[in-house]
This record gives C-alpha cells, sequence and structure tokens, in this order.
C-alpha cells in the first residue's frame, strides 16, 4: 500500500481504490471523485481524500498567461474565504489554492491554474486568433484545459469547455470557436430592409414604466432576450432585435395578400389571439403565424394553406377548400374525412380532390401542411380558402425582392382611419339622409323580443313579433351610427379591389361578390367613396357570419347583421342573396328559442304541478288525522276555546 505525506494535513495518507457508489468529495479541487484511485487519511474523525492527480500538483506553478509571477501551492485557510479566483470569478473554497507570495492578492483555483494556451501540432507557441467585433480592445488566444462548468461564452451563454475555447482572461471574455465565427453583420429573410448588427443587449442604467426598452423581445420567437447577451439588431424606427437562436437558423418567412408583414410560421404555438376570426382558441398540434413586427396573430386554419399538396391517401393532388367540399351540403347532420374515415367539424377549413369527391381533414394532412410551411419543399405557394394568396419564401434575396416590388408598387397606402375621416368630411349630406331613411322606418317606443304568451302558443304572431323587433327597434338606428366611427380597425391598410377601397382583410371577401354577383353597388346614387364604406359594412357583416355558429348566435348579433343588410338596402344595394341566407338563420335562430322556452315552461309547469299534487296529499292527511285526533289533544282544544279571551289568572283565584 502507498502512503505519502502531503503538506496539507498532518496525517499520512494511503493510497486506494474508489469504490461505485462511494459519496468521496476531494480535499483540493471539491469534485467528486470518480472511480480510480485516490490518497484517504485513514483516521476516522479526519474525512480527507485526494484525487491521486490533485495530491501530485507541483508546489510551485509558473503561469505567464494568468500572472507574471511563480505562485505557490498553499491551503487556504478561512481569511481567503469569500475570495474569488482571478482566472473564473467562483468564490475560492477552503481548500487547496495556487496564491502569487509576492503578490498575496493574487489567487486561483487548483483548476484554473492550469489554464493555457493552446499549442498547434507543428507550432512553437499559441497563435493570436485576433479580436471579436465586440471585443476589439484585446487580441484573443486560443486556450485549454479550461475547467468544465465555469467559463461562459460571451455571445450564445453556454459552457465554455475543451478541446479549445478563445479567449481573454484579464476581461472574462471567452468564446466557442464556432461563435468567434459569427459574422459581426447579417441579412436575414426575417428582416429583409436592413442588415443586422450582432452587439450585446445592456441593460438600461434606469428603467420606467413606460420605457419601451424595458423588455426586449426577439421578433422571430417573441421571447425575451435577456440582459447582457449577444442579439442580432437593427437601430431602425421599430427596433428590432433577434436572437441568437433565430439570427443563425434560416428559417421561412412568408408573404400573405392578409398582411402587411412577413409571417412566421410556428409549429410550437398552442394559444394565439387570432386577428382572423377574433377568437383565443388552443391551436392542438397546428400551430399558427405570427408577425415579425406587429401583434398580428392567425391560427393555422385561418391563415394561408399550401395552394396543393400530395398525400398518401388519394393519388390526386388535393387543394385547401373552405369547411365544405363541393359535393357537400351543410344540411347534412354528419360529415366525414376519407382518410381516416372518422366524423370531422364542418366549422374547419380542409383538403379535397373535386374529381373524385375526396376530403381530407386537416389534421390528417398536416405532417404535408407542416413540411411545406416549414420550408422543406423550398418556396411554395399558399392560398387560403377565401383566395387570399401568399408564398414560402427562403432565401434573403427573395424576401428583399417581395420588399422592394411592394414599396415601389404602392409609394402610399391609406390606413382604414384615413379613409373613414374623408368619407365623414365629404360625404356628410349623404350619411344623414341614410341616417334619417333609418330613423323614420324605426319606432321610439322599446319593442321586446319576444312575445312569450304566443311562443308558447306556437302561434304565427311570435314570429311576426321578432322580425317586427329586427326591421323596427330602436337599437339598430345606434348600430347604423356605430359604423362609421368604429375605429378598432385603424391600422389596417386600405386596398383597392375592382372601382372600390376596403381593407386587406375583407378584400377577398370583396372580390368573391364582385366576381359572382357582379357590381350589387351600382344601383346605387351613393358617392364612389361612401359605396366602398357600405362594401365594407356588407363585407364585415359576412365575414362575421361565416365565424359565428348558428348555435352561438344572440339576438344582439341577429340585430347587428339584420340592420346591416337593411341599411345596404336603403343605399341601393343588390343583397337578396345574402338577406336571403339571413332569414334562413333568422328562422333557425328562433326556432331554438322557441325549442328553448317552451321546454322551460314546459318543465316548470311539470315542477309546479308536483308541488301541487304534493301539497294535496298533505291536505288529505291532514284531514285524516284531525278525525282520528287523542283525547289529550281534544282536551287541549276543548280548553282553548273557553280559555282564549280570559286573563291567565283571576282575582277570585287568590
Amino acid at each position: 500500500m502507498e502512503i505519502i505525506k502531503h503538506f496539507s494535513h498532518k496525517h499520512v495518507l494511503s493510497l486506494s481504490e474508489k469504490k461505485r457508489g462511494d459519496n468521496v468529495l476531494c480535499n483540493a479541487c471539491y469534485d467528486d471523485c470518480d472511480e480510480g484511485r485516490i490518497y484517504s487519511c485513514r483516521e476516522s474523525v479526519c474525512n480527507f481524500d485526494l484525487h491521486e492527480s490533485c495530491a501530485k500538483l507541483p508546489q510551485e506553478l509558473h503561469n505567464p498567461l494568468l500572472h507574471p509571477h511563480p505562485l505557490s501551492l498553499v491551503f487556504a485557510n478561512y481569511e481567503s474565504f469569500g475570495r474569488n479566483c482571478k482566472a473564473c470569478g467562483n468564490t475560492l473554497p477552503v481548500s487547496l489554492i495556487f496564491r502569487c507570495d509576492k503578490c498575496k492578492y493574487f489567487k486561483v483555483d487548483v483548476k484554473c491554474a492550469f489554464i493555457r494556451p493552446a499549442i498547434e501540432e507543428g507550432e512553437e507557441e499559441a497563435v493570436v486568433v485576433g479580436t471579436h467585433f465586440s471585443h476589439r480592445h484585446h487580441p484573443l488566444l486560443p486556450l485549454e484545459n479550461i475547467p468544465a462548468h465555469r467559463f461562459n461564452c460571451s455571445v450564445c451563454g453556454k459552457y465554455c469547455s475543451d478541446p479549445k475555447t478563445y479567449g481573454c482572461l484579464p476581461c472574462g471574455f471567452f468564446l466557442h470557436p464556432s461563435c468567434f465565427k459569427l459574422p459581426e453583420e447579417i441579412f436575414h429573410p426575417f428582416h429583409p430592409y436592413h442588415p443586422l448588427t450582432g452587439k450585446r443587449i445592456k441593460k438600461p442604467k434606469r428603467i420606467t414604466k413606460d420605457d419601451d426598452d424595458a423588455d426586449v423581445k426577439c421578433n422571430a420567437c417573441r421571447k425575451d432576450i435577456p440582459w447582457d447577451t449577444f442579439a442580432y439588431v437593427c437601430e431602425c424606427k421599430i427596433k428590432c432585435s433577434f436572437c441568437l437562436q433565430c439570427a443563425s437558423v434560416i428559417m421561412p418567412a412568408i408573404t400573405y395578400q392578409g398582411h402587411d408583414h412577413l409571417l412566421l410560421f410556428n409549429d410550437n404555438i398552442r394559444k394565439i389571439e387570432c386577428s382572423a376570426c377574433n377568437k383565443s382558441s388552443a391551436c392542438e398540434s397546428y400551430g399558427g403565424f405570427r408577425c415579425l413586427y406587429c401583434d398580428c396573430n392567425l391560427h393555422l386554419t385561418c391563415g394561408p394553406l399550401p395552394s396543393t399538396i400530395k398525400h398518401k391517401s388519394h393519388i390526386h393532388p388535393l387543394i385547401p377548400t373552405h369547411s365544405l367540399a363541393e359535393h357537400e351540403d351543410e344540411t347534412q347532420d354528419e360529415f366525414y374525412c376519407d382518410a381516416c374515415e372518422e366524423e370531422r367539424d364542418p366549422f374547419l377549413p380542409i383538403y379535397s380532390c373535386a374529381e373524385c369527391h375526396f376530403v381530407a381533414e386537416i389534421s390528417c394532412v398536416i405532417s404535408e401542411v407542416k413540411s411545406r410551411l416549414n420550408g422543406d419543399y423550398g418556396d411554395v405557394e399558399l392560398r387560403n380558402p377565401l383566395g387570399q394568396f401568399g408564398k414560402v419564401i427562403i432565401t434573403r434575396d427573395t424576401a428583399k425582392e417581395f420588399v422592394q416590388k411592394k414599396d415601389q408598387n404602392s409609394p402610399f397606402t391609406w390606413s382604414w382611419m384615413d379613409f373613414v375621416i374623408f368619407i365623414e368630411d365629404e360625404n356628410m349630406e349623404e350619411q344623414n339622409r341614410i341616417a334619417d331613411s333609418i330613423k323614420e322606418a324605426t319606432t321610439a317606443e322599446k319593442i321586446e323580443a319576444y312575445d312569450h304568451e304566443e311562443i308558447i302558443m306556437f302561434s304565427d304572431k311570435a314570429y311576426t313579433h321578432f322580425i317586427d323587433f329586427l326591421n323596427h327597434s330602436q337599437a339598430s338606428h345606434s348600430w347604423f351610427s356605430s359604423w362609421f366611427s368604429d375605429y378598432s380597425l385603424i391600422d389596417e391598410e386600405v386596398v383597392n379591389v375592382g372601382d372600390y377601397m376596403t381593407t386587406r382583410k375583407l378584400a377577398p371577401i370583396l372580390n368573391h361578390l364582385l366576381s359572382n354577383h357582379g357590381d350589387i353597388g351600382a344601383q346605387s346614387t351613393l358617392s364612389p367613396q361612401l359605396k366602398s364604406h357600405y362594401f365594407f359594412m356588407l363585407c364585415e357583416c359576412i365575414d362575421r357570419m361565416r365565424n359565428t355558429k348558428v348555435v352561438d348566435i344572440t339576438d344582439y348579433i341577429l340585430l347587428n347583421w339584420w340592420t346591416c343588410l337593411k341599411t345596404l338596402q336603403f343605399a341601393g344595394f343588390k343583397i337578396e342573396f345574402v338577406f336571403d341566407r339571413l332569414k334562413r338563420v333568422t328562422h333557425a335562430h328562433f326556432g331554438l328559442y322557441v325549442e328553448k322556452h317552451v321546454d322551460s315552461v314546459v318543465d316548470q309547469l311539470d315542477r309546479d304541478i308536483e308541488k301541487l299534487e304534493a301539497l294535496t296529499r298533505k291536505r288529505e292527511r291532514i284531514k285524516s288525522a284531525k278525525s282520528a285526533k287523542s283525547l289529550l289533544i281534544e282536551e287541549c282544544l276543548r280548553e282553548a276555546y273557553v280559555l282564549r279571551n280570559v286573563k291567565a289568572i283571576t282575582s277570585r283565584l287568590l
């Protein structure tokens, strides 16, 4: 058995083999002693162990990279406890350290003491790799013997370790070789407008509640970028920032007619507030779209989908269709997916083959959809079921070309707020004329929606009363006025569709109307600008109708739609095809209410009858008990009759 006497301990140390499972800590480097040879003190009270390598550390070390003077191996006393290693900055343990006897203040732990320049094979000394654009004042050296979990890369934030690290020890600046090679300036499909510059995100000295710089978010993944970490930024007005991961990986950007900015498809999104359907719902495993520059979010099923896909379940290409295929009827009780042969949701888009009447729900072809949106097939044409087009773009040049083309074709754009203000200023007289016509058709008296007495009799008068409510309710007049002061679409861009103008979001609906029904506002005497606003009201109404199930319609919602279409008829628009549909929906809505109300009344009557029957049975029991009362009760009743009006005691009894 080999025995040594180590200067750091008063007893001799014996060499032994550490067994698996033994919990032994080295008193020099404070790391676990893995399986292998260790020196241990046999005295039970000491509990002192050293790695074989730590026990044989030199007692003097000269490392010019760390310090110009020789360093001595000493056992740090408690006076050194709490001080930091001059190399890694960690707190020094009460254990073996290297110290400069001349300077006294310079101390490093036993692991950092052996960091040295990495010398390439065939070289006599380490070759300086140069300066980094984020650390220009000192050159960087290749380093080796870097202790694990001690030094963080100043770019990516992850730990640096062997086999090689680039660093500047005096400044505590370290880089992985791969991070050192990152360019100072990059171009990215997410940001084709300007180059992005690598820099450290520094925390402001003072942060107020109103400070826009208080939280720096990545424009791509929308996650917070931690302070004092590296990112690629653009010093433009909107201060774009991209975390290192999103800036380093070329992910596809998406152009879309329904939005001004580039979109990013993210299949990890689980819940968003959709800007198209205005609903907040879980996206399951579908994912969704995010705008890189504003708060626009879209469910996968509300955004642009690959215009055609191939799937193993069908021999022909499949195209996206909104909800129902051409051969399907909305009055069907059940709708099925031909890919999985399971019942499907008829309100979600599908992929279909018109030739074969084949229908596949999104979830059955989601892998094909996602792979195209993620850029696996290169540049891919997109479209949503309403006909808005888009494209997956992979390269910086394609994205930049898209932006430049858009800028050339649209040197000036209106916002919806600008357009509404213009209409109000230029067409006030026409607006007032239509508003007065609507007001004359309404009544000042409050009309209730339902005549419940007629409803429970299943009378036609109940339906007539409900239609009177829709046609003549005073609420319709105030609703009409609100359309001209609705600034919720304040930043929506106005686009041209034929001879009219509308928001980009509603442009495909207006385009469908004009293509399938012609100019339904041609006979109106309104000005072209005011006609555009009325077309906006019609398209907005249709958009809301197509995103609402009949069972979810309230009286208020139905009144809004009804009044909108009546207003358009007052203005001379030929919209009978829409009104016919709304009348059918009104029948269904009224029928649902009648069914619910009658069931409620019948249930209440049944409960009342049940109570009455219970009271009748109780009355009979009381009458029966009265005729069979006991002698004691008889006596009590007689005394009650005799004494009820006399005093409790009289003077005759005293």
